[in-house]
């Protein structure tokens, strides 16, 4: 398996490229707005209540916050490329497959990856994707992300689930209830993905790895370093070379 990372000029915006990937994402979220292009294999990819087969040359969306989970078929070999942005816009299509804008993906993040786009091709490659695929009319469910977000507070911390309505307001029964409904996460889950981002700030101002995982909320650094993996597709010493190259 081999992941590049590209670190961007422009706040919140950010380019990836997974290669040889055989291995299945667990249930998780993301902060930001991911746009993806299928470029080898095939992966199933559920997204909130969309199940969906994505193949090579498909465009697929994952809104900011919206839990998903990404199998292949056992020693299935499949690669792609992403590009992360911040932005709270919810797609009304999960999957596109518009070839021509598969193909304008394709030449943007060839750019970005080696550094020679700017800002206006973003910017305008971003405003044909999102008339292409639309607006959603139903927002996140409130008591969901406020749930997500109270967790987000206190995510540095070792919460039992006895913790929670002094914490977050909500009794480990109605947190579990909510969650499950709306995301398909559990409380666990939920934490673990909010502690997986939390992590990657810290690294990207510098902190260790051993303090990394006790200022985000892991047990150690060996329980840090298999979630980040199993969450980002990469071991955290390796996403931190990636991202000084």
């Amino acid at each position: 398996m081999k992941k590049t990372i590209s670190t961007l000029p422009w706040p919140g915006i950010s380019a990836e490229c997974f290669r040889g990937i055989t291995q299945s994402f667990p249930a998780h979220f993301h902060e930001e707005l991911v746009i993806g292009l299928m470029e080898e294999g095939t992966r199933t990819l559920i997204c909130g209540s969309s199940r969906m087969d994505i193949q090579s040359g498909d465009l697929f969306m994952i809104p900011c916050w919206c839990a998903h989970a990404c199998y292949c078929a056992e020693n299935h070999v499949s690669g792609w490329r992403v590009l992360r942005v911040d932005s709270a816009w919810r797609p009304a299509r999960i999957l596109n497959r518009k070839r021509n804008l598969s193909r304008e993906f394709l030449r943007l993040h060839d750019r970005l990856m080696n550094g020679s786009a700017d800002s206006r091709e973003l910017s305008d490659f971003l405003a044909r994707f999102k008339e292409a695929a639309g607006t959603a009319p139903d927002a996140p469910a409130p008591a969901a992300l406020d749930l997500v977000k109270s967790l987000q507070t206190c995510s540095s911390q070792r919460i039992h689930l006895s913790d929670l309505p002094a914490l977050c307001g909500y009794s480990a029964a109605s947190a579990q209830r909510i969650l499950s409904a709306h995301t398909g996460l559990s409380v666990h889950q939920a934490l673990t993905s909010l502690r997986v981002q939390d992590s990657r700030r810290l690294l990207e101002n510098g902190l260790s790895l051993s303090r990394t995982a006790m200022e985000a909320g892991f047990a150690d650094q060996s329980h840090f370093t298999n979630q980040f993996a199993a969450v980002m597709g990469i071991t955290p010493g390796k996403w931190i070379s990636q991202r000084k190259k």
